[in-house]
């Protein structure tokens, strides 16, 4: 009935495999009534046994009332509507005339739960089924008590008695949760969805509740795993983060300026490992510096940029790709010449000729002839040192620079200079040795008065008898001896009244007066004068050349308007 007789046994069977010696614990079957008869030599004896089982119908012609009495041989009832006088049950099972129990022990009308019942009739109580010619409680649903005998779940509904409580056993992709609604074998519920674990290698898609187990990761469509720096690799052990599986290991991948070596730390594309450390390899033209961006093959870095190397006197400065190697120096060969620019070896290289150094001379240390060196080159004596250098100490430093054509060693730093400072003086673009404004340059005075005497001094200061002066508009708050004509006012250089020092620019360069054109005699001029009504000593200070004394203050200069 309701297909559960097999179901049942199914879920025995099933319930079993899952959690065997798990099957829950089922309530003892009520006795039956039949449990409760006397035995059978205690109960009344039946009528003839011929007669047993007759019914009234079965009655013979014979079959009136007993004239004596008598029980009816055949069992029928007494015509007189009497018991039996021998008190047994009637043998046909029909109702007793006097009311007591049938003989067959059948139960009576309205079974309960573990009765015997007849399917045909269902002849049990309501909300109970006969099944299997027992009472029984069927299609329980979820929650509802159970066991695997009378209290049957709905199995339609794919609800099953599990530790005495109905319930549903999800498919995949179904939800559950750890009470009622838990997943089939072999499925887990994760996350509240009845799902498969994949173990390594196993086809995997989330969307269709096909997961991996936890030590695993989903990857196109299959379950892998993911090895940690040094670990093997392969297409189903694939490695963590940002490392690559190179040679069957996992390894690291740096990028500019990252740690490397020979094993695991590799580096990106077009970066090498030198010196434990990844570094751009440039091509030509490409950019460069000395630490994290080399150029390749033979190419240099030159002024941020990969050239192309060049040889001992070789042409430069010609290409734009080409430079000289660093112990060479792009310069000329001669003095005072249009030539182009060749590769010339600097201080310390070894040669036999003059004109592959840059200092145009040579000198020689143990038989070994070499070019001179250049400033911050280590020496003994002077004849080490280029040109415009001396061996200061045990290092060749730059003298005062003058303005010669042909190679000038320039500066980086003040200490490349035996005196002064490195600065941008008046004639050139590169930083040379100069006096400082007001330091006595007397010692140096075969250098400085040189053509032009500028050379020795900073731009804007004249090398006067030996001493670098400031041009008028000059800074002389350190030393108001450096100005011209010893006009320093307010820390700045002024120039003289009417003088031929007084020659000016603009009236802000004198010391007093405005920077104007005599009205008579041009000269030079402008100078810086007085305007009509100033006092002065000397015509020569007055706009107008003129002079007349007034009131008693002496003299002033008259009107030029002559009134």
């Amino acid at each position: 009935m309701y297909g559960f007789k097999f179901c049942n046994r199914l879920t025995l069977s099933l319930l079993a495999l899952l959690a065997p010696g798990c099957l829950p614990q089922v309530d003892p079957i009520p006795e039956s009534d039949e449990a409760h008869q006397p035995p059978a030599d205690q109960r009344p004896e039946a009528g003839p046994a011929e007669n047993q089982d007759a019914s009234p119908a079965d009655a013979t012609a014979d079959a009136g009332p007993d004239s004596d009495g008598g029980p009816n041989p055949d069992g029928g009832p007494n015509p007189d509507g009497g018991p039996n006088p021998d008190g047994g049950p009637n043998t046909d099972g029909g109702p007793n005339p006097d009311g007591g129990p049938n003989p067959d022990g059948g139960p009576a009308q309205g079974g309960h739960l573990g009765d015997e019942c007849v399917e045909s009739l269902n002849n049990c109580q309501p909300g109970l089924t006969c099944d299997d010619e027992i009472c029984k409680q069927l299609a329980l649903t979820i929650g509802s008590s159970c066991d695997d005998s009378l209290r049957l779940c709905d199995l339609s509904s794919n609800y099953f008695c599990i530790e005495g409580t109905c319930k549903k056993l999800g498919e995949l992709g179904d939800g559950c949760n750890d009470q009622l609604y838990i997943c089939q074998d072999p499925l887990t519920c994760k996350d509240n969805k009845c799902q498969s674990i994949g173990e390594l290698g196993d086809t995997c898609d989330k969307a269709r509740s096909l997961i991996c187990e936890d030590d695993l990761t989903c990857k196109d469509g299959r379950c892998k795993s993911e090895g940690a720096l040094g670990e093997e690799c392969d297409d189903l052990r694939l490695c963590e983060g940002e490392l690559v599986c190179k040679d069957n290991r996992c390894k690291s991948l740096g990028g500019s300026g990252d740690d490397c070596d020979d094993d695991l730390w590799l580096c990106e594309e077009r970066l090498i490992c030198k010196n434990n450390q990844c570094i751009y390899i440039e091509g030509l033209g490409e950019e460069c510096d000395d630490e994290l961006r080399v150029c390749a093959g033979d190419l240099i870095c030159d002024n941020h940029q990969c050239k192309q190397r060049l040889e001992l006197n070789a042409n430069c400065g010609v290409s734009d790709y080409s430079a000289c190697p660093p112990n060479m120096q792009c310069a000329h060969s001669c003095v005072d010449c249009t030539e182009t620019p060749t590769c010339l070896l600097l201080g310390g290289e070894i040669t036999t000729r003059s004109e592959d150094c840059v200092s145009k001379s040579i000198y020689q240390v143990n038989g070994t002839t070499r070019c001179k060196h250049l400033s911050g080159g280590t020496c003994r004596s002077n004849d080490e040192c280029s040109v415009y250098s001396q061996c200061y100490g045990d290092t060749c430093k730059i003298t005062l620079s003058t303005d010669h054509h042909g190679y000038i060693p320039h500066c980086e730093k003040d200490s490349d200079c035996i005196a002064g400072v490195c600065a941008i003086g008046p004639m050139h673009s590169q930083k040379l040795c100069y006096l400082d404004y007001g330091e006595d340059a007397s010692s140096y005075a075969e250098i400085c008065n040189a053509s032009p005497v500028s050379g020795c001094c900073l731009s804007g200061y004249t090398n006067s008898a030996g001493l670098c002066r400031s041009q008028f508009g000059g800074d002389c708050s350190l030393n108001p001896d450096v100005c011209f004509a010893d006009c320093c006012v307010n820390g700045r250089c002024k120039r003289p009244l009417g003088t031929r020092g007084g020659i000016c620019g603009d009236t802000s360069e004198c010391k007093s007066g405005e920077c104007q054109t005599y009205t008579t005699t041009p000269r030079e001029g402008p100078y810086c004068l007085l305007n009509d009504g100033d006092q002065t000593t000397s015509s020569n200070y007055c706009a107008s050349k003129t002079s007349h004394v007034e009131i008693l203050t002496g003299q002033v200069c008259g009107s030029l308007l002559n009134h």
